[in-house]
């Protein structure tokens, strides 16, 4: 068998393994994207954060009249 055949062939395997994660990944993300919510014991809510200071990343938000306010930067998601 020509030697460009099999590298060829390789080439095509590991494009397809490639594609795969990409599309997981991807999937996952959209799953990710919900809002996840987790009431804890203070009544507070663990939410993302819309801000760069919190990396975007879920923090602790106290329930106030205006919204769900961060206790780490202080910025009020407002409430829908």
């Amino acid at each position: 068998m020509p030697e460009w055949i099999v590298y060829l062939a390789v080439i095509v395997v590991l494009s397809w393994l490639v594609a795969g994660s990409l599309l997981a990944i991807a999937g996952a993300r959209r799953a990710g994207d919900a809002v996840r919510r987790l009431i804890t014991q203070d009544s507070s809510l663990w939410v993302q954060c819309d801000e760069p200071r919190c990396g975007h990343m879920q923090t602790r938000h106290d329930v106030t009249a205006d919204g769900l306010r961060c206790s780490d930067c202080g910025h009020v998601l407002a409430s829908e």
